[in-house]
């Protein structure tokens, strides 16, 4: 802890543990599965991941699509999407059923990251990609 009294913590402290920890500590409801995945289910069910040996945690969801798009229509949306929200990502399952989305927060240099800001970036996360859905202009295309 800081002489402030935050919670900060290096990426090489983010285990799936203190991670759940962080997002009980924001009544998030958070669950280890028995593979060691977490993942905290709000809006969406969105998997978290520590990643210390790659400088980086990031927040992953997969939205269910019928499967009546081919794949070039599927794949300009993503396209739309990648282009129109830096910094996350979008892409099609391999059986064009789901729309996955991906943020990733780099935290090289040995910097520290204080718990609310992790929990800020997750609902960040979640407001893009239910803001991207709601997009006409991005996914108007699946309707």
């Amino acid at each position: 802890m800081s002489p402030c009294g935050r919670m900060e913590f290096s990426i090489k402290q983010l285990s799936n543990d203190v991670l759940k920890s962080i997002f009980d500590a924001a009544f998030l409801e958070a669950e280890i599965d028995s593979d060691g995945d977490l993942f905290v289910k709000d809006d969406y069910t969105v998997w978290v991941d520590g990643m210390p040996d790659k400088d980086c945690f990031g927040f992953r969801c997969y939205i269910g699509i019928e499967d009546q798009h081919s794949r070039a229509s599927l794949l300009e949306c993503c396209n739309s999407f990648n282009f129109s929200y830096l910094g996350l990502r979008v892409f099609v399952g391999p059986k064009n059923d789901v729309l996955g989305f991906s943020y990733h927060v780099l935290m090289k240099g040995g910097g520290k990251i204080e718990a609310k800001e992790i929990v800020r970036l997750f609902r960040y996360f979640q407001e893009v990609v239910r803001d991207a859905l709601d997009d006409e202009e991005v996914f108007g295309i699946l309707d």
